[in-house]
């Protein structure tokens, strides 16, 4: 049975890359305040979320929802912080970076999978 999680939590980096028989894909590494030796990887499929992604910046504070993945990562040799990969589901911005001014008009909304702007 799938595992859900639900993370709040800062975005430490964005990217955008090819996977092989899966195509582009958006990785978002998020870290919560009170767990900073786990990283949650979330992935995201939807050529919408692409565009998407790329208006959100490091640092800002996000509500994310998504499945465990069964090809989870645990513990990279590389590094110090254990990785959980999560398939995105729900993408919400809760907090800006200070530096980030925008206007109402250009708030992002809220993201998820099966909205019409996948």
């Amino acid at each position: 049975m799938p595992t859900k999680i639900f993370t709040v939590g800062h975005i430490v980096d964005i990217a955008t890359v090819h996977v092989p028989h899966q195509g582009k894909t958006t990785f978002v590494d998020i870290v919560e305040d009170e767990n900073k030796h786990v990283l949650y990887r979330y992935r995201y499929h939807a050529t919408k979320f692409h565009k998407y992604a790329q208006r959100v910046e490091r640092g800002t504070l996000v509500v994310v929802e998504g499945t465990v993945a069964k090809d989870t990562l645990l513990k990279p040799p590389d590094t110090q912080r254990s990785t959980i990969l999560v398939d995105g589901e729900s993408f919400r911005v809760l907090q800006r970076l200070p530096s980030q001014e925008i206007s109402l008009d250009e708030q992002l909304p809220a993201w998820t999978i099966g909205d019409d702007n996948e």
